[in-house]
């Protein structure tokens, strides 16, 4: 690493200093507005990762729009059918382990054999756990419900926020194209009704 052995003058200090602070005004800037830039930062990463199917789909179609079309219902249909396959799934493993740890607080001999065969620390932090009711409360099935249900409302607004603002987004440059187009057309018949004057 080549060392620079210029001097520390006044105005390289400040220069360091200038750069520093602008640095910081960036970090501060990028964290006051965190809550309005995760929507573009998710919506570019989906770009990102649904680029080369959008790519695929476009060899086989050739309009973009169409292609990009296509490509957000494939992937809508493989996570809506891949989250129609899991949640039964969590949600029957929830309730079953909500009724082994109701058994596991309630049932002596299931708990004298996890004396037996759990160190003696561990199997004191799981009976304390086990037996909190808010823990047991978490473990049933209508309560599971209720949770992702308020997990949805909160996901959902932000969810819908970002769909119906790409909306907004692409209408206006459509509207902005097709104004250009607008503009420019009646432009050429502008000119081409005007005579040329001769001199």
């Amino acid at each position: 690493m080549a060392l620079n052995h210029r001097p520390y003058t006044f105005d390289r200090v400040v220069r360091a200093l200038i750069s520093m602070g602008f640095l910081w005004g960036i970090i501060w800037l990028l964290n006051y507005l965190s809550d309005a830039l995760i929507p573009f930062a998710v919506a570019l990463l989906l770009a990102y990762m649904m680029n080369p199917l959008v790519s695929w789909v476009q060899k086989r179609i050739k309009n973009r729009l169409a292609a990009v079309l296509i490509s957000l219902l494939i992937v809508f249909f493989v996570l809506g059918a891949m989250a129609a396959v899991i949640i039964p799934i969590v949600v029957s493993e929830i309730s079953h382990m909500g009724r082994l740890l109701s058994r596991l607080v309630n049932d002596t001999d299931l708990a004298r054999r996890a004396d037996q065969l759990l160190p003696r620390d561990i199997w004191e932090a799981v009976k304390t756990a086990a037996g909190r009711p808010e823990i047991q409360d978490f473990f049933r099935t209508d309560n599971f419900w209720k949770i992702f249900e308020a997990v949805s409302r909160r996901l959902l607004p932000g969810v819908w926020g970002l769909i119906t603002g790409t909306a907004s987004f692409l209408l206006g440059i459509i509207g902005l194209g097709w104004w250009r187009s607008t503009w420019f057309s009646s432009c050429s018949i502008t000119r081409r009704s005007v005579p040329v004057g001769r001199s």
